[in-house]
């Protein structure tokens, strides 16, 4: 698949070593354009989540794992004096660090995740020296823990991503239809208008003449539950 003006925007201001963030939509290519950041050669690739990262690449690693942070409980000192070998090692070789679902990174961890850098690679500059691309969508899953917060809430964030090297992807891979990617951008941004509303309203089936073992959405664990 060819890379989309935006997406072709993202890919050359990385071949140029900027540090960038990637943001859009579902659906608008961003793991497809991480795939083809790592077959440029010596890429990390991680996420915020094991699932997360499973989609994202076979080989990729939840950012906990493969920084060596574990939960990123206790201090800084002891957090870099408990890292394994291999956690060690996988700072020093890298070069390219990609972290997908930044949405769910605080800022906290985001700090930690610099200093640790600094320190096993001998280097002050932010994430010492390594190239980054953050992935996400703000719009998603938030960090966990209600005090928490955005990891662009860090004074680091300005420092290492640049104003022209936050990229939007714009074209839709995803979905055609006109109407239903604004209902679903509409639905993402909390904007939804009365039209909106009417159209989801039309779908609405009370009483299906087909009885079918139809999958229900709830937006909490308990109300799966039925507590």
């Amino acid at each position: 698949m060819q890379l989309s003006q935006s997406q072709q925007i993202a890919f050359d201001k990385f071949k140029l070593g900027h540090n960038i963030f990637i943001s859009g939509p579902g659906g608008h290519g961003k793991t497809h354009l991480i795939n083809e950041f790592h077959k440029t050669g010596n890429v990390a690739l991680c996420a915020m989540t094991g699932c997360a990262a499973g989609v994202l690449h076979k080989k990729a690693r939840t950012i906990h794992s493969w920084s060596g942070i574990k939960l990123g409980k206790g201090s800084r000192s002891e957090i870099v004096a408990d890292l394994s070998k291999s956690a060690i090692q996988n700072w020093k070789s890298a070069k390219i660090l990609v972290i997908d679902e930044v949405s769910m990174l605080s800022a906290d961890i985001f700090e930690l995740l610099n200093h640790v850098s600094q320190t096993v690679r001998k280097n002050e500059l932010p994430f010492g020296g390594i190239q980054l691309v953050f992935s996400g969508d703000f719009y998603q899953l938030p960090p966990f823990g209600s005090d928490c917060k955005f990891c662009f809430e860090s004074p680091l964030w300005s420092t290492l991503f640049a104003s022209d090297c936050h990229i939007e992807l714009k074209e839709n891979f995803r979905q055609t239809d006109p109407v239903f990617q604004r209902l679903l951008n509409n639905l993402r941004t909390g904007s939804l208008t009365q039209e909106d509303i009417q159209l989801l309203k039309c779908r609405m089936n009370c009483n299906p003449s087909v009885d079918l073992a139809t999958a229900k959405l709830f937006p909490k664990k308990k109300t799966c539950r039925g507590d």
